[in-house]
């Protein structure tokens, strides 16, 4: 069992990879807050929602994504606002944050996860959002 009182990492897959330069509107500004602690692929499925991704831990597939280490306690709260969790309201909240074990890297991690219904033409091959974004912008 996690203990997520612990959990001092955040696994993100989109707009808050440290690797993502553009500025979305509402991101807060982590710079002194979290430390990239690399690379990492979670079994997930991954789900174009427009200007931003989201996922679900159905073991669908593999996603690129990034492990940040939680610097600054403050990083959550702020990370929880612009994924629009509200953890006394999670039935309202359009992603969840969950604890996940990264047994490759002996670390317990957070992840959000999309918390409303998605299409299957909504899910897209590519394991790598900012990649997938590229080749979707190109078309």
């Amino acid at each position: 069992m996690i203990n997520t009182k612990m959990i001092k990492h955040v696994v993100v897959y989109g707009t808050l990879r440290t690797d993502d330069h553009v500025n979305h509107p509402g991101r807060p500004d982590l710079t002194d807050m979290i430390r990239s602690a690399g690379p990492v692929e979670i079994w997930a499925s991954l789900y174009d929602l427009g200007p931003y991704p989201g996922i679900l831990l159905d073991g669908g597939g593999t996603v690129q994504a990034e492990i940040l280490e939680i610097v600054d306690p403050r990083a959550i709260s702020l990370m929880d606002v612009y994924e629009e969790y509200d953890p006394s309201n999670p039935e309202q909240s359009e992603y969840l944050r969950i604890p996940i074990q990264l047994e490759e890297h002996g670390i317990e991690a957070w992840v959000y996860v999309y918390n409303f219904p998605l299409k299957p033409d909504q899910r897209i091959d590519n394991p790598d959002w900012l990649d997938y974004l590229k080749q979707r912008e190109a078309a």
